[in-house]
C-alpha cells in the first residue's frame, strides 16, 4: 500500500514545522495515506506527542511516529523539508521528495563567513575555519549531486523565491506546492470592509528581529504591539483592532504573519528582502516594501502616512487578500495533481 510520509522536527512550534502538519492533513483529506514522522532525540518505546498547536491537524487516527520507527520500503514516498534534506541519504528503497520551506536554512547551502566575525580569531584561525567551510560545502554538493542524479529527488516549493532558487541555483526541475494559512484564520473568514475605529499602535513580530525594528523601538515614536504568545483566535481579534503590521525581517520565504495580517484587515509594511522582492509570494504595491533601510525618518514617515490613511490604502491590498483566500482550493488542486499516484490509498 502506497504512503507518503511528512518529516518534521519535534516538539516545535513554528511556520515550518505547522506547513509540514498542513501538508500531512490536506494530503488526508485529498485521500492519501499520508503520516508524519518526528525527527528529534526520545526515550525508548516513547511515543509520540503531538503539540497542541497541532492536535486538530489529526481528525481521527494519530498518523505520527519517530524516525527511527520508520520503515524503509519502495511503496514509500519521504517529503523532507530543506533544512533536513542531507537526511535523505540513509534512505534507499524510499521515493524522495525535498519541500523548500525557505532557502536560508537548507541544509547544503554555502555559509559565506562574515568577515567582522572572523577578525576575533588569529590568522592561522581564519584560514582555517574558512577551508573547514569551503570543505563542508564540497562535500554538501556532492551530496545533494547524488540526491538528485542518482537517487532522482524531486523539489516542490513553498513559494517563488524558493521556486526560483531551486531552478536557478540548484539547476533542478521544481514544482510550487503552497500552504494556505491555518485553519483557524480561514474558518474566522476574510475582512472585506474597512473598520474606521482600528487603532493606530503598529503590530510587528519579535520572533523576526532585525537592527531596522530595534532602531524603531529605541526611538519610541509610535506605540508598538509585539506578536507573542497569543493563540489563533487571539491574534484574529488583535489584527481586526489594528490598522498596521510592519516587517522588516529576513523573509525566508513568504511568511506567515504578513499574511494572516492582511487577511485580517491589516495594512503591511515590510522590507523588500529575499522573498517579499517579487510579486508572487508577497504580492502588495512596491510602495509597501521599503528598500533603504538605513533611512529612519523616511520609514518613520511612511508608517505615520499609512496610520493616517489606512482607508484610502485598503484597497491596496485586496489582491493580496483575494490570493491568500484561494491559497487553500490551490493547494488541494496541487496536492490531487502531483501526489495522484497516492490517492485511493487512505
Amino acid at each position: 500500500m502506497k504512503k507518503i510520509f511528512v518529516f518534521c522536527p519535534a516538539n516545535i512550534t513554528s511556520g515550518g514545522p505547522e506547513a509540514l502538519h498542513q501538508l500531512r492533513y490536506y494530503m488526508e483529506k485529498c485521500g492519501i495515506d499520508a503520516w508524519i514522522v518526528y525527527i528529534g532525540s526520545h526515550k525508548k518505546e516513547e511515543k509520540p506527542v503531538i503539540p497542541e498547536r497541532y492536535t486538530h491537524f489529526f481528525q481521527s487516527e494519530k498518523k505520527c511516529m519517530w524516525e527511527d520507527d520508520y520503515i524503509d520500503c519502495s511503496d514509500n514516498l519521504i517529503i523532507m523539508p530543506e533544512f533536513f534534506s542531507q537526511k535523505l541519504l540513509h534512505y534507499h528503497k524510499s521515493s524522495k521528495a525535498i519541500w523548500w520551506l525557505g532557502v536560508l536554512a537548507y541544509d547544503g547551502r554555502k555559509i559565506y563567513l562574515d568577515d567582522s566575525w572572523l577578525l576575533q580569531f588569529s590568522p592561522i584561525m581564519r584560514i582555517l575555519k574558512k577551508i573547514k567551510y569551503n570543505l563542508k560545502y564540497s562535500i554538501d554538493c556532492i551530496k545533494s549531486s547524488y540526491l538528485y542524479y542518482i537517487r532522482h529527488v524531486k523539489n516542490y516549493c513553498a513559494s517563488q523565491f524558493a521556486y526560483e532558487y531551486v531552478m536557478e541555483q540548484q539547476h533542478q526541475k521544481a514544482c510550487l506546492l503552497v500552504e494556505p494559512i491555518s485553519k483557524e484564520f480561514l474558518d474566522a473568514g476574510r475582512v472585506e470592509y474597512v473598520n474606521d475605529k482600528r487603532k493606530d499602535a503598529v503590530l510587528y513580530n519579535p520572533s523576526k528581529p532585525s537592527k531596522l525594528m530595534d532602531l524603531l523601538l529605541e526611538r519610541k515614536n509610535f506605540e508598538f504591539v509585539p506578536l507573542r504568545g497569543y493563540t489563533a483566535q487571539e491574534l484574529v481579534n488583535i489584527y481586526r483592532e489594528h490598522k498596521l503590521y510592519i516587517d522588516f525581517g529576513k523573509f525566508p520565504g513568504p511568511e506567515r504573519i504578513p499574511k494572516e495580517a492582511v487577511y485580517n484587515g491589516c495594512n503591511i509594511l515590510v522590507r523588500k528582502h529575499n522573498a517579499s522582492v517579487n510579486n508572487f509570494d508577497v504580492a502588495i504595491p512596491d510602495k509597501y516594501k521599503i528598500t533603504d533601510i538605513t533611512n529612519l525618518e523616511m520609514i518613520e514617515n511612511k508608517i505615520r502616512e499609512m496610520l493616517s490613511n489606512y482607508e484610502q490604502q485598503f484597497k491596496d491590498f485586496e489582491g493580496f487578500r483575494g490570493k491568500i483566500v484561494a491559497l487553500e482550493d490551490d493547494f488541494e488542486k496541487a496536492i490531487t495533481l502531483l501526489f495522484k499516484d497516492y490517492i485511493g490509498e487512505a
